[in-house]
């Protein structure tokens, strides 16, 4: 039997300091407080002495334990770097003794669910997720022999170390961000010490970030590389053997073709990737922006075909509606991607503003979006998908409907995220009847506008809501 519970999180998470012994400081019941203060004056304080050692050593001390090992999981599942945090944003983490708890961030803090116990839920109010994380990443470095050995199990390089952003020249503000690993907490204080030195060293390429064990690497430049500038030797992007979590952001920049080639490179010869972020939206919609978008964008899509071990990947590729016939490539190169992810658990794609006006009368948007889900339905490791087809005017009513039954296919699934951007009641109605038809769905979370129904349809969505809440699934609708 589990020692931890949605309870235990609740009180350690609501202290100050010392988490640890926050989780086991529980308060007994007035009855069992009665019963022990008359043993104990019946025995001369003996026998309270003996109740002490059998609550301290039989409850409190492995509700401790336990709770530690939580802690470093949740802090972990937190870490992801696929993984956005925010309002509608949730981890749900299993305890060594098999009890599962999902933490959601809702609007006015986070909720605690605990999904073994069937004790319902417990509101961390005016808390984050972000605020969790770094909560416990300071409880870590404040007690680092109470967490050891349950941090040296989850990672063999532990302590995270946020070595901060770099720029470069021609760029103004964030370029690229790193995190490094050490497994000497008294180590931290040295390295961003001695990466505060380096900033002032140009230029950046003469760093040497390999010579600490990088975990985690965040490129994103603010302003269009110079014309033959290469990426490769500017943002130092060489193997790093340790790193399992990458981060691309190239939505503020069109690149040249050689540049997309450096990209993927970068990636193929990190194999051993676990967590990947590539955004490749465009962030103009004028004709001249479209057209200088050149074929080497589709080449980083390409480089996932090598990333074999991957478990958490988020695909952006917005407001690519003026690309026309480039855009095809695209989306083949997604659809080759998207084969390849043998282990994959969880998978978020944005696809806003991918269709132009005119495709609803040709159906391409529609067979584009119904291919994308089918290759999707078929990853038979997936346990969270989230996906966001709004604002496509290319996409038909009728489309709209296929996709929607195409769900009823993902019965893998433990949770789905759904931005559709359609009110039409029908639309939605039948969203719901595919829901119902997904057994194993725990927690599903829609974006939909139904302000604008009458109050008769407003209820006859709630209630619809409620039968897909009433089997125990968490259903959000943002």
């Amino acid at each position: 039997m589990g020692h931890i519970s949605s309870n235990t999180l609740f009180r350690a998470l609501t202290a100050t300091s010392n988490l640890g012994q926050a989780a086991g400081d529980y308060e007994n019941k007035p009855c069992t407080k009665v019963v022990k203060g008359t043993i104990g004056v019946l025995t001369l304080g003996i026998g309270y002495g003996i109740f002490w050692l059998c609550e301290h050593f039989g409850n409190a001390s492995p509700k401790i334990k336990e709770f530690r090992a939580a802690a470093v999981e949740l802090h972990h599942q937190l870490g992801s770097a696929s993984r956005e945090l925010g309002v509608g944003a949730y981890v749900t983490i299993t305890t060594r003794e098999g009890a599962t708890l999902t933490f959601s961030e809702l609007r006015d803090g986070v909720q605690i669910e605990d999904e073994s116990t069937g004790e319902g839920y417990r509101f961390l109010r005016g808390k984050t997720l972000h605020g969790i994380q770094e909560q416990l990443a300071k409880d870590f470095l404040d007690h680092p022999r109470d967490y050891e050995e349950f941090r040296v199990k989850a990672d063999p390089d532990p302590i995270p170390v946020v070595l901060g952003h770099r720029t470069m020249d021609g760029l103004i503000g964030k370029g690229i961000a790193y995190t490094a690993m050490t497994k000497n907490p008294s180590d931290v204080e040295l390295l961003i010490r001695e990466e505060e030195k380096a900033i002032v060293k140009p230029p950046f390429a003469e760093i040497d970030i390999h010579r600490v064990k990088i975990r985690e690497f965040n490129l994103c430049p603010l302003f269009r590389p110079k014309r033959g500038a290469s990426l490769t030797k500017d943002y130092s992007l060489r193997k790093a053997p340790s790193m399992r979590t990458m981060k691309l952001d190239m939505s503020n920049v069109i690149l040249e073709k050689h540049q997309y080639g450096e990209l993927y490179d970068f990636m193929v010869i990190h194999p051993e990737l676990i967590n990947l972020t590539l955004n490749l939206s465009l962030i103009r919609y004028s004709e001249s922006a479209s057209m200088a978008v050149n074929k080497g964008i589709k080449l980083p899509l390409f480089a996932i075909k090598n990333l074999h071990k991957l478990e958490d990947l988020k695909l952006q590729l917005n407001n690519m509606s003026n690309l026309r016939e480039r855009r095809s490539s695209i989306f083949r190169s997604t659809i080759a991607a998207l084969k390849n992810l043998n282990k994959i658990k969880t998978l978020k794609i944005e696809m806003e503003d991918w269709g132009e006006i005119k495709d609803a009368m040709s159906g391409r948007t529609d067979n584009e979006f119904i291919e994308i889900l089918d290759s999707v339905s078929k990853l038979k490791t997936l346990r969270h998908f989230s996906i966001n087809i709004a604002g496509n005017y290319g996409l038909s009513s009728r489309g709209l409907d296929n996709i929607i039954d195409k769900f009823k296919e993902f019965e893998q699934l433990n949770s789905l995220e759904l931005t559709i951007g359609s009110n039409e009641e029908k639309h939605l109605f039948g969203l719901c009847d595919t829901l119902k038809s997904l057994k194993n769905l725990k927690i599903i979370k829609l974006q939909a506008d139904t302000h604008r129904w009458n109050s008769t349809s407003q209820e006859k969505f709630r209630k619809a809501l409620d039968e897909i809440r009433a089997r125990g699934a968490t259903v959000m609708l943002l």
